[in-house]
């Protein structure tokens, strides 16, 4: 599976399958660039341990977190979710990078598969999410919005996305999927799950033609949902640079009026 990461406005290294992970990813020591709001009502944040951090729970499984270093504004918090033979490091440095850096992005990982790691449920998402938003509170407290979270998911994650979303409509309040459909997607019943979830909006970003003719395809049976297609052209199952343009503009479609995330989604 083709894999690229891009950091826009994060990191300027990009990776593809086989390649490790960026250096700079795991020794960052100084944040990246990022245009913080005006409004100016904490100390900056200036966490431990730089933007990005490694928190192991009992089991010695990893949860990344990557923080908006130098807010001084409550931040919203984004779950990036990996795919199959997928990282979440590599996630949370992703979809961090497509937002700018201003925003909370925590990635929690699934289970072991082939050289990467995949999700075995979708009860499974839904129970590490919960988990990784309440270690981001409890973690960076003062600088984290309240309100519900923003789903962010890639391929296998994207796929599985509207059934997360319908199993804890208490912990989204929206859901940005990226790159589904590689695998058989009932248009209808991806409808009834959003429906069900009654978050504010979906949005799907594809960067393949099969997933922008599942997109198109799925578009009656979205009728009445707030609902949106963003394609990056034909580049691949990837997450480059193009995607991560696409992501903002997406996220900036499921979150329009949200006051946590106005200031923040500005150019």
């Amino acid at each position: 599976m083709l894999r690229i990461g891009c950091l826009v406005g994060a990191l300027s290294a990009c990776r593809s399958q086989g390649d490790a992970a960026p250096a700079s990813i795991a020794d960052a020591s100084s944040p990246p660039p990022a245009a913080a709001p005006r409004a100016v009502g904490l100390a900056p944040l200036a966490p431990d341990g730089g933007w990005f951090q490694t928190f192991t729970d009992d089991a010695g499984v990893p949860t990344y977190v990557a923080a908006p270093t130098g807010a001084t504004t409550k931040r919203p918090i984004v779950v990036g979710l990996h795919g199959a033979q997928d990282r979440p490091d590599w996630a949370c440095a992703e979809w961090f990078g497509a937002l700018g850096g201003r925003a909370f992005v925590v990635c929690p990982r699934g289970v072991p598969l082939a050289d990467g790691f995949a999700w075995s449920s979708v009860d499974q998402i839904a129970s590490k999410a919960e988990q990784a938003i309440a270690l981001v509170r409890e973690r960076f407290g003062p600088w984290v919005s309240d309100g519900r979270a923003l789903y962010g998911g890639w391929s296998q994650a994207a796929t599985l996305g509207a059934l997360v979303l319908a199993k804890r409509p208490d912990l989204f309040d929206a859901g940005v999927l990226v790159e589904l459909g590689h695998t058989p997607l009932d248009a209808r019943g991806v409808a009834s799950s959003i429906r069900q979830s009654g978050v504010r909006a979906v949005a799907v970003v594809c960067a393949t033609a099969s997933c922008e003719r599942w997109c198109a395809a799925a578009k009656p049976a979205m009728a009445g949902l707030a609902f949106e297609c963003y394609s990056a052209g034909h580049r691949g199952h990837t997450f480059d640079g193009e995607v991560s343009k696409r992501v903002h503009d997406a996220v900036s479609f499921v979150e329009m009026g949200d006051p946590r995330w106005t200031p923040l989604l500005a150019p």
